[in-house]
């Protein structure tokens, strides 16, 4: 992950929140290792921690809730979410649909050679001296062509990076992400 750790949650508009990434940070006991690291970005692993710690704290939030249904209650001017558990009411609604990792069905059968970047982890194959192929033009795939082409997995003879896109994604820190953090592109969205 390319995200610098001032962009968490509740910095950029309240630097003295309790679910600041630095004060996770602090009752971690890990401020001063942070600090003496001198690490701008965060792995994705102490990041999916940090919003674990905060998501623990709050009352408000509902995991693995089926929702049936959403509308809105103009009069109100409020969400009604439906789900299998009950309805609730909400100003914002953010939605975690999971991911599903795709394979095509005509590369299902080659499991050994052929996995979701999901597996990279677990799998930890040994690359060396073999041609591989990073298909998918997102963040996951740049990291494993980063990753790959850095030697992560042993050093390979020929890296291929394809994507059905026209373009590659940006990373996570490029000039134009940085704007997503500033108070007048958030302003254009809540009005």
């Amino acid at each position: 992950m390319q995200t610098v750790f001032l962009k968490d949650l509740v910095s950029a508009v309240a630097p003295t929140n309790p679910y600041s990434f630095v004060n996770y940070l602090v009752k971690h006991k890990k401020f001063y290792r942070f600090l003496t690291s001198r690490l701008r970005t965060v792995s994705r692993e102490e990041f999916s921690d940090y919003l674990r710690w905060a998501a623990e704290d709050m009352n408000n939030l509902y995991f693995s809730h089926t929702v049936e249904n959403i509308d809105f209650d103009k009069k109100r001017r409020l969400f009604l979410v439906q789900t299998s558990q009950g309805e609730y009411f909400a100003r914002n609604i953010c939605l975690g649909t999971g991911k599903q990792p795709y394979l095509p069905p005509c590369v299902k059968h080659m499991t050994q050679s052929c996995f979701h970047a999901s597996e990279m982890n677990l799998r930890r194959p040994d690359l060396s001296g073999k041609r591989i192929t990073v298909v998918g033009g997102g963040q996951s795939g740049a990291d494993l062509f980063l990753n790959a082409l850095r030697g992560e997995w042993g050093e390979a003879a020929e890296i291929n990076w394809v994507s059905r896109r026209n373009n590659f994604n940006a990373l996570d820190e490029a000039a134009f992400a940085d704007e997503y953090f500033t108070p007048e592109y958030i302003s254009g969205f809540s009005g």
